[in-house]
């Protein structure tokens, strides 16, 4: 807890530092704490980074979405985890269903996600692959983990009152049932790090199926899905992948 106090000190030095530069030259990109700007233009770096190898699913559902909400957004391929500047983006996703030398760069660069979180991003890993994947094999960052995968089509509803499933649409227990699968496991290490589970995974493995929150950072939020909420076509998952792309974003586009 020591070494996080510190760490959560110099970066809080760094971005009022940061802020500091930044108006007086409005060319600079976003530093870690420095909220997006009101006056936005053509220029700006978008507000999102997905990183994907190949469309999860084969669905462009979450670039369907970003759009329809008016939040920019950039793709990137898992060979950038390591170079690219993180903290010009308000969030970050990591797509789920890619190939595994994906998850191999997410491992490698643990740190730097960390770091991102660290310094008042947001994090959202979209974590539901095909079974005997690499992901199971792989630690994300702040040490989170998944089962191996067991198809659940039963998930409950733990926090009904989370932005997550209240906004920008009031998710209903009933339309989280037997996706084919609702989850593919459980989150291991969420509760650990501190997170709201929010969904729960009620058959195999039992645990967290979606979780979010700032637990021990210093600042950013971290997000937190074993469901393949970018499946497109039956069921429908568009409304609760809404919920998690605009969570952390509002007042940007048009989400609430």
């Amino acid at each position: 807890m020591r070494q996080l106090r510190i760490i959560c000190l110099v970066t809080s030095v760094f971005a009022a530092l940061s802020m500091q530069v930044y108006a007086q030259d409005s060319t600079q990109p976003a530093a870690y704490g420095v909220p997006p700007r009101l006056d936005a233009s053509p220029d700006d770096p978008p507000v999102v980074a997905l990183f994907q190898d190949g469309s999860p699913w084969g669905s462009n559902q979450n670039e369907t979405l970003l759009a329809a909400r008016g939040i920019s957004f950039q793709i990137f391929p898992s060979s950038r985890m390591g170079d690219l500047d993180l903290t010009q983006f308000r969030k970050v996703i990591l797509v789920s269903q890619q190939p595994d030398p994906y998850f191999t760069q997410v491992e490698t660069n643990r740190a730097r996600f960390e770091d991102y979180v660290n310094g008042d991003g947001i994090l959202e890993m979209h974590l539901a692959n095909f079974g005997g994947s690499q992901a199971e094999r792989t630690t994300f960052p702040f040490g989170i983990r998944v089962t191996p995968v067991f198809c659940s089509n039963t998930v409950s509803i733990v926090d009904p009152n989370d932005p997550i499933i209240t906004t920008p649409n009031a998710i209903t227990s009933s339309e989280l049932q037997g996706w084919n699968c609702s989850s593919h496991g459980a989150i291991i290490g969420a509760e650990a790090v501190g997170l709201n589970t929010v969904v729960n995974n009620q058959k195999g493995p039992q645990g967290p199926a979606t979780a979010e929150g700032r637990g021990g950072f210093c600042g950013g939020t971290l997000v937190v899905t074993d469901s393949p909420i970018e499946y497109q076509g039956s069921p429908n998952t568009r409304r609760f992948n809404e919920n998690l792309l605009c969570f952390g974003l509002s007042g940007i586009g048009t989400c609430p």
